[in-house]
């Protein structure tokens, strides 16, 4: 989706929404400084420092949406090839399918909250079925993105 869709969208958003997403920008840049900590070496000041970044808040309020669409999206596209690679073979996990689908009609709606809510109830029931089920691989694993035959796992057959 365009960053000007989605801003034109958000600019009229309810008041409970344009409060959320505030909330979300500030945590965002709260998260800044910790994540340029962890990644560099031995605790030395990255090049860039949030501190150094003056944007605006239009700027800030679109990349926050950015942000948190590609998350949801990302994390809407692994739930779907984890479920599509498993369906056949493990018995449950269509219960996951709805939930997922509604995921994404939030996400499409910009529905934020209810996206991420939804995301996390799929994490889980796939939880709740591994325990039932060692051999399901959990989502972050390597193995969790393959399955024979599967056309979006990357693997050739050899």
């Amino acid at each position: 989706m365009p960053i000007s869709d989605s801003a034109a969208s958000n600019q009229a958003a309810p008041p409970d929404q344009a409060r959320n997403i505030q909330t979300l920008i500030s945590l965002l840049g709260d998260m800044m400084p910790l994540l340029l900590r962890i990644q560099s070496p031995m605790g030395q000041a990255s090049a860039v420092a949030p501190a150094d970044l003056v944007l605006n808040p239009m700027i800030e309020h679109q990349a926050a949406v950015s942000f948190v669409e590609n998350l949801a999206a990302d994390a809407l596209q692994r739930l779907s090839s984890y479920l599509d690679a498993r369906t056949a073979q493990t018995a449950g996990i269509d219960i996951c399918r709805p939930i997922v689908a509604q995921a994404a009609n939030c996400l499409a709606v910009h529905d934020y909250a209810q996206t991420f809510n939804l995301i996390w109830q799929a994490y889980r029931l796939i939880t709740a079925l591994r325990a039932v089920d060692p051999q399901l691989p959990p989502l972050n694993s390597a193995a969790a993105g393959k399955a024979a035959g599967s056309p979006d796992s990357g693997s050739t057959h050899h």
